[in-house]
């Protein structure tokens, strides 16, 4: 397995730990706003916790992926370095190792918990209140249409 194999392989890896995040976080955001009725405290503070350590998780495989690439780009950028051997050119080589550099691991972490943050300010502020519903009742409908 060659560097540029790990570097897929962890770029990939990247990429699954982020489709996991935005399914779970949107499932999470989706429920609070169907709600029917406000939340009460206790419902609250559970989903936060159930959250924060979703995010725990997430963070910690994200930053050690993240950190494993960079450290793999890094070594590919320095001069000595020589590609593979079984790259037909050296410029593919280049453009494959530019389009994995994703920045190191505060690129990925900043984003995630600035989301994180707004994701716990829904569940503890917004859940607390009734929903608002914006659906027309059937009798302002029909009284709208007949006028």
């Amino acid at each position: 397995m060659t560097d540029l194999d790990i570097a897929y392989k962890l770029n990939s890896e990247i990429v699954t730990f982020w489709q996991f995040y935005v399914a779970g976080m949107s499932g999470v955001v989706g429920w609070v706003f169907a709600r029917d009725s406000s939340w009460p405290l206790p419902k609250r503070v559970g989903v936060v916790v159930a959250v924060v350590i979703f995010m725990i998780f997430n963070i910690s495989g994200l930053y050690r992926t993240t950190s494993a690439l960079h450290d793999i780009i890094v070594v590919m950028f320095a001069d000595c370095y020589e590609a593979p051997k079984d790259v037909s050119t050296l410029s593919i080589f280049h453009a494959v190792r530019n389009r994995l550099d994703s920045g190191d691991w505060y690129m990925h972490i900043g984003p995630h918990l600035l989301v994180d943050a707004i994701i716990i300010y829904f569940v503890l502020f917004v859940a607390r209140h009734e929903p608002i519903d914006n659906n027309f009742s059937k009798k302002g409908a029909v009284n709208r249409v007949g006028s």
